[in-house]
């Protein structure tokens, strides 16, 4: 929480859509209730067998999706690296349209997931709202 002078004095815009403040050129996310703060386990949808040294796009669900926003942000996880010689690719994912994940097998032989494997966390991505440009517009007179 933050008071009304501080606001005044230090917050360029709120965006509320996006759930951050504009601040001096900066974006900076609100910690709000609800999404903001969820996070979920993502399961393996099926099993899987992964040739060595190669990848494969897997789908994942993501169960309580519902408490997070449309995009996710997917971290690898490092307990699997040093079980199972995969890695994750981490990156943003849809939360509700069939979310898939990239899953490399780095090791020499292949791997075998089982379905419902909990294979990393999910938290709500909010993608910062575009910077105007600053540049200045020159054009030709005559």
């Amino acid at each position: 929480m933050f008071g009304q002078d501080f606001r005044r004095a230090n917050v360029d815009s709120i965006n509320y859509k996006r759930s951050c403040l504009m601040m001096v050129g900066e974006v900076v996310p609100l910690l709000t209730g609800g999404q903001a703060l969820h996070i979920c386990r993502v399961y393996l949808h099926k099993k899987f067998e992964i040739p060595a040294n190669s990848t494969m796009l897997v789908p994942i669900k993501i169960p309580q999706n519902e408490h997070l926003s449309e995009l996710g942000l997917v971290e690898p996880s490092f307990h699997l690296m040093d079980r199972k010689e995969i890695s994750l690719m981490g990156g943003v994912v849809s939360t509700f349209s069939d979310p898939v994940l990239t899953v490399l097998n780095f090791g020499d032989s292949s791997v075998r997931l089982y379905r419902n494997t909990n294979l990393v966390t999910c938290e709500s991505y909010f993608e910062p709202p575009k910077q105007p440009s600053r540049g200045f517009l020159v054009s030709k007179t005559t």
